[in-house]
């Protein structure tokens, strides 16, 4: 699979390397994967950019491919994850 750029592999706990190794090597990467697109204020990947209206509470923002500058110091935007849950 790899690894999203800059990002190690973070183990899973419960899944025993030495009796499953390809399974947890699979899970390590899968898991940086998921930590990096639930961070993404902490790399240049895929984000959401949503303007904060008060007006408007069902803003579904708009989606980047990676980080924009412009919207990072927009005070009227706050940047989400593409894994958001709501």
């Amino acid at each position: 699979m790899g690894l999203p750029p800059g990002r190690q592999p973070i183990p899973v706990a419960w899944i025993d390397a030495e009796n499953h190794p390809e399974l947890a090597t699979s899970a390590a990467e899968l898991n940086a994967w998921i930590d990096y697109l639930y961070h993404p204020e902490t790399n240049d990947g895929p984000r959401i950019y949503r303007h904060i209206d008060p007006n408007d509470p069902a803003n579904p923002g708009s989606e980047a491919e990676n980080r924009l500058p412009t919207l990072d110091e927009d005070r009227s935007c706050e940047t989400l994850s593409v894994l958001r849950t709501t």
